[in-house]
Order: structure tokens, then C-alpha cells, then sequence
């Protein structure tokens, strides 16, 4: 099954975020996973704008899918952008030319379009998680995949439609 927006069909679930009940006829986000303790799969519910913060790529993909009513859309809009950053992964300008790219090793100019991948550094005591970042035109080599595009078009909101069409072209 997928990821679902649907109406609530009872006032019994709880929020998988802020543990408040959905009313009855309330809409809600439907996050499709596997429950250990019963061994089986299933939908942990959440209301929409808990369900855009906890689980932002999930959430997207059901609610662009969502033909229903939407109140509120802007506010969801809006933390949608601020929580889909860090879901990799994603394309962005960079904010400096300080990054190099993982695949060649050279600089990544301030301005440009990077794809960032997570990474994992070894600092002695513990292994880190942090963003890695790549060219473009390396991207596809690194990364692979067919559907390389649409995972980071997902995953890029803040990218205009000239920075997407760029990104495009360039994997």
C-alpha cells in the first residue's frame, strides 16, 4: 500500500507526532510502515501538519496525489520547504564556494547547482552524519539511478523552475 491522505473514519487514532486525537471526518496523513510487534504492515496516522514535519518526502508524495480539500494549504506549503531540507537527496545553490565535490574533488562555485547526498565521518569517538555535496554532471555517476531526477525534484523545493529545468540537463 502507499502513503495516504484520507478522512478519518473514526475519532479513535492518535497523532504519531503530537499524540492528539484525529476527529471523526478529519484529514490525515496515512505514513505506510512495517509494525514489529505485530509483524505486519501498516498506516501510523498523523495529523497533516505534523505529518509535513515528521515525515516531509512521505507526506509530499501522498499530498501532491491528494485530490480532497486541503484547508490551510499555504501553512502546509510553508513547512514543507522548511522540513524537506535535509532529505536527501536534494538540490540547492550553494551558498559558498567553499564545498568540494565528493566524486572529483574539485571546488563547487558559489552559485551553482549541487546535489547533496548524506555522508557518514568517522571522528574518532563516533560516526557523524552530515551533507556530502556533488556536481551536478557528477551527480549521475555517484548517485545513479533512473529516477534521480524526480527524487531530487522531490526533495528540492526551494528550486525555481530555471534551476530545475538546469538540473535536468545537467544529469
Amino acid at each position: 500500500m502507499d502513503h495516504v491522505i484520507e478522512p478519518a473514519k473514526s475519532g479513535r487514532a492518535s497523532c504519531g507526532k503530537c499524540r492528539e486525537k484525529m476527529a471523526k471526518g478529519e484529514l490525515r496523513f496515512g505514513w505506510w510502515t512495517y509494525n514489529d510487534f505485530a509483524a505486519e504492515e501498516r498506516h501510523r496516522w498523523y495529523h497533516l501538519k505534523c505529518g509535513a514535519q515528521a515525515r516531509p518526502a512521505e507526506f509530499r508524495k501522498a499530498y501532491l496525489q491528494c485530490t480532497a480539500e486541503i484547508e490551510d494549504r499555504d501553512a502546509i506549503d510553508a513547512l514543507l520547504v522548511k522540513h524537506l531540507k535535509g532529505t536527501y537527496p536534494y538540490a540547492e545553490r550553494a551558498p559558498s564556494g567553499r564545498s568540494g565535490c565528493l566524486s572529483c574533488g574539485d571546488k563547487i562555485a558559489k552559485g551553482t547547482l549541487r546535489i547533496a547526498v548524506e555522508t557518514e565521518v568517522d571522528t574518532g569517538n563516533f560516526v557523524a552524519k552530515r551533507p556530502g555535496y556533488l556536481h551536478v554532471g557528477c551527480g549521475a555517476s555517484w548517485i545513479g539511478g533512473e529516477d534521480l531526477f524526480d527524487d531530487l525534484e522531490a526533495n528540492s523545493p526551494r528550486l525555481n523552475d530555471d534551476d530545475r529545468d538546469a538540473l535536468e540537463a545537467g544529469l
